[in-house]
């Protein structure tokens, strides 16, 4: 299911090998950006506040599509807290969860998981960023951090079986 026509993204850096830590809105969009850039086959992304300012971008857009586009098998599973919030202000990431509902999906974690201030994404099992208070503009990446992303995930999917779509996310798709 390549795209031939799907063009590689020309200003995302790749993650250097090792870890690193960022400090800035801009430094922890764009590295997030180039860790799903780099995903082959599975994306795991759980925070509280989807903060559109690092989900809602162009470069997430086109990493996320060229990531659906590769291959059949791969999935991205999105966990938020607030599916009201993520909605109203990700309105790109939500058209792409609904146009490729099959790959990407999104939930909102039940009552009993609810008060996790952390953000983290999980690459495929080896890859991770944590943020570990979203509060705090202060981030690890990890590109080579199989341990950690193994821990983060244990986290996640007890979350991720208890978890239902946001409300509205998706419609009927009935008119009168």
């Amino acid at each position: 299911m390549t795209d031939p026509t799907a063009e590689p993204q020309p200003n995302a850096p790749e993650p250097k090998s090792g870890s690193s830590v960022l400090r800035d809105r801009d430094g922890i969009r764009d590295a997030l950006a180039a860790l799903i850039g780099l995903a082959r086959r599975d994306i795991v992304i759980f925070t509280p506040q989807m903060d559109a300012h690092f989900f809602n971008g162009a470069a997430i857009g086109q990493a996320l599509t060229n990531f659906v586009r590769q291959s059949r098998h791969n999935r991205a599973r999105i966990m938020v807290e607030n599916g009201v919030q993520t909605l109203r202000d990700n309105a790109r990431l939500v058209s792409l969860v609904r146009r490729f509902s099959d790959f990407i999906q999104m939930r909102q974690v039940s009552d009993e998981y609810r008060g996790h201030n952390e953000m983290f994404v999980i690459v495929d099992g080896t890859s991770y960023m944590h943020q570990q208070d979203v509060t705090k503009t202060i981030c690890i990446l990890e590109p080579t951090g199989r341990q950690k992303s193994i821990v983060l995930r244990h986290v996640f999917e007890p979350m991720w079986d208890r978890s239902e779509p946001p409300t509205g996310l998706h419609t009927a798709g009935l008119t009168s």
